[in-house]
Protein backbone atom coordinates (compact mmCIF):
# COMPACT_ATOMS: atom_id res chain seq x y z
CA UNK A 1 0.00 0.00 0.00
CA UNK A 2 2.87 2.47 0.78
CA UNK A 3 4.44 2.08 -2.52
CA UNK A 4 1.00 2.64 -4.28
CA UNK A 5 0.42 5.73 -2.33
CA UNK A 6 4.28 6.65 -2.86
CA UNK A 7 3.94 6.10 -7.00
CA UNK A 8 0.76 7.76 -6.91
CA UNK A 9 2.48 11.33 -4.84
CA UNK A 10 5.39 10.83 -7.63
CA UNK A 11 2.58 10.79 -10.47
CA UNK A 12 1.22 14.16 -9.14
CA UNK A 13 4.41 15.75 -8.48
CA UNK A 14 5.06 14.81 -12.11
CA UNK A 15 1.56 16.10 -13.57
CA UNK A 16 1.38 19.04 -11.71
CA UNK A 17 4.91 20.34 -12.77
CA UNK A 18 4.24 19.38 -16.52
CA UNK A 19 0.91 21.00 -16.27
CA UNK A 20 2.63 24.44 -14.59
CA UNK A 21 5.49 24.57 -17.15
CA UNK A 22 2.43 24.05 -20.23
CA UNK A 23 0.92 26.89 -18.53
CA UNK A 24 3.80 29.18 -18.72
CA UNK A 25 4.61 27.91 -22.26
CA UNK A 26 1.17 29.63 -23.56
CA UNK A 27 1.77 32.43 -21.69
CA UNK A 28 5.16 33.32 -23.44
CA UNK A 29 3.06 32.14 -26.58
CA UNK A 30 0.25 34.66 -26.18
CA UNK A 31 -2.00 32.11 -25.76
CA UNK A 32 -5.89 33.74 -25.46
CA UNK A 33 -8.47 32.05 -24.00
CA UNK A 34 -12.15 33.56 -24.01
CA UNK A 35 -15.31 31.83 -22.62
CA UNK A 36 -18.33 32.65 -24.81
CA UNK A 37 -21.54 31.97 -23.07
CA UNK A 38 -25.17 32.16 -23.44
CA UNK A 39 -25.98 35.19 -22.02
CA UNK A 40 -24.14 38.13 -19.33
CA UNK A 41 -25.89 38.40 -16.01
CA UNK A 42 -26.68 35.49 -15.20
CA UNK A 43 -25.44 34.29 -11.90
CA UNK A 44 -23.93 30.85 -12.84
CA UNK A 45 -22.27 32.82 -15.57
CA UNK A 46 -21.01 36.10 -13.36
CA UNK A 47 -19.36 33.13 -11.16
CA UNK A 48 -17.98 31.67 -13.51
CA UNK A 49 -16.12 34.74 -15.02
CA UNK A 50 -14.43 35.12 -11.56
CA UNK A 51 -12.95 31.89 -11.43
CA UNK A 52 -11.84 32.93 -15.06
CA UNK A 53 -10.35 35.90 -14.37
CA UNK A 54 -8.70 34.85 -11.21
CA UNK A 55 -7.08 32.22 -13.57
CA UNK A 56 -5.60 35.02 -15.50
CA UNK A 57 -4.25 36.34 -12.41
CA UNK A 58 -2.57 32.60 -10.89
CA UNK A 59 -1.08 31.91 -14.24
CA UNK A 60 -0.73 35.04 -16.62
CA UNK A 61 -2.38 33.60 -19.79
CA UNK A 62 -4.64 35.99 -21.27
CA UNK A 63 -8.48 34.50 -20.75
CA UNK A 64 -12.02 36.58 -20.37
CA UNK A 65 -15.40 35.62 -20.65
CA UNK A 66 -18.15 37.19 -23.03
CA UNK A 67 -21.89 37.18 -23.90
CA UNK A 68 -24.36 38.64 -25.52
CA UNK A 69 -27.01 40.95 -23.50
CA UNK A 70 -29.48 38.69 -24.90
CA UNK A 71 -30.17 34.42 -25.22
CA UNK A 72 -30.36 35.18 -28.92
CA UNK A 73 -28.31 32.43 -30.98
CA UNK A 74 -27.69 35.19 -34.00
CA UNK A 75 -26.19 37.23 -31.20
CA UNK A 76 -23.58 34.73 -29.92
CA UNK A 77 -22.92 33.43 -33.43
CA UNK A 78 -22.00 37.11 -33.87
CA UNK A 79 -19.79 37.52 -31.24
CA UNK A 80 -17.98 34.27 -31.80
CA UNK A 81 -17.50 35.48 -35.91
CA UNK A 82 -16.24 38.48 -34.60
CA UNK A 83 -13.73 36.57 -32.49
CA UNK A 84 -12.34 34.65 -35.38
CA UNK A 85 -11.92 37.56 -37.58
CA UNK A 86 -9.56 38.96 -34.23
CA UNK A 87 -7.12 35.62 -34.68
CA UNK A 88 -8.69 34.18 -30.85
CA UNK A 89 -8.53 30.57 -32.60
CA UNK A 90 -4.66 30.62 -31.87
CA UNK A 91 -5.93 30.04 -28.28
CA UNK A 92 -9.12 28.59 -27.27
CA UNK A 93 -12.58 29.50 -27.93
CA UNK A 94 -14.68 27.56 -25.77
CA UNK A 95 -18.39 27.94 -26.01
CA UNK A 96 -21.39 27.63 -23.78
CA UNK A 97 -23.90 27.30 -26.86
CA UNK A 98 -27.77 28.88 -26.79
CA UNK A 99 -27.89 26.31 -30.18
CA UNK A 100 -26.33 23.90 -31.28
CA UNK A 101 -27.75 24.63 -34.60
CA UNK A 102 -26.69 28.33 -35.33
CA UNK A 103 -24.93 29.83 -37.39
CA UNK A 104 -25.00 26.38 -39.64
CA UNK A 105 -27.82 26.70 -41.86
CA UNK A 106 -29.62 23.92 -40.62
CA UNK A 107 -32.03 26.18 -38.02
CA UNK A 108 -35.41 25.48 -38.24
CA UNK A 109 -38.46 27.52 -37.59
Amino acid sequence: MKKITLWLLVLAVILSTFSAFMVVQAADNDYEIVMVVKLEGVTWFDNMKLGIEQFTKDTRVNACQIGADTADPASQVALIEDLIAKGVEKGALPIVAISTTAGTGTETD
